[in-house]
């Protein structure tokens, strides 16, 4: 099909029509250069014409559409389009809607999810892999009743793959159910020294240093 379109004005503001071509043909076929030339149904050239600028090209088997370059005598692609095996193997790919019109949980990838891994120790802890927990997870271990969110799943067998922490009143707790302050009513141990009542008592073989509270107590030196 051939496609005409004012071009530009010549002296005295006469306008003239350059022959744009629009042209179709398969993926397989050569794209004509410089010169289009059609043929009959006998295959006997019916007519040529030069292939101006601009003019496009269509695969009909691709959808893709190029535009001719006269300068350079070439053809640019200037649209992709996906044949149906491309549209379906695309879509193969995605996530199906329940009759609810949700995604299937078996669908979703389970670091969405937030979940609780039970372990017996820290043995277990450190022996848990990507398999069993991702970042956002919480661990439980039961020797201790401690829990632990997951901090760095790629160091799942070290403490630095951890974060401890406390839930709820035991967080805000400041006392026992006696009322005793805890702060001062419990044994607290350190490094190199543990607190009863407020008083550092520190064990070693030789005499501790740094900033020592008045009224210390050490043993062992």
């Amino acid at each position: 099909m051939v496609t005409l379109i004012k071009y530009g004005a010549l002296s005295g503001g006469e306008k003239y029509n350059v022959n744009v071509l629009n042209l179709d043909g398969l993926s397989a076929d050569t794209k004509p250069t410089v010169t289009y030339i059609e043929y009959g149904s006998d295959g006997r050239e019916i007519g040529r014409m030069g292939i101006p600028n601009g003019s496009l090209y269509t695969e009909i088997d691709t959808g893709d559409t190029y535009m001719y370059d006269a300068y350079n005598a070439t053809w640019h692609k200037v649209s992709d389009s996906y044949t149906k095996a491309e549209t379906n193997a695309l879509l193969g790919g995605k996530a199906d809607l329940d009759n609810d019109g949700l995604i299937p949980a078996s669908q979703i990838p389970p670091e969405v999810f937030e979940r609780m891994k039970i372990v017996q120790d820290d043995t277990g802890r450190f022996s848990l892999t990507i398999d069993d927990v991702q970042n956002g997870d919480v661990v439980y271990v039961d020797s201790d009743e401690m829990m632990y969110y997951v901090y760095d799943d790629t160091k799942l067998d070290g403490e630095a793959g951890y974060k401890p922490f406390a839930a709820g009143t035991a967080a805000k707790a400041i006392a026992d159910k006696y009322g005793n302050d805890i702060s001062t009513s419990y044994v607290h141990v350190y490094d190199n020294y543990f607190v009863v009542d407020g008083i550092r008592v520190y064990v070693s073989a030789t005499a501790p240093t740094g900033d020592i509270p008045d009224g210390s107590v050490g043993v062992g030196w």
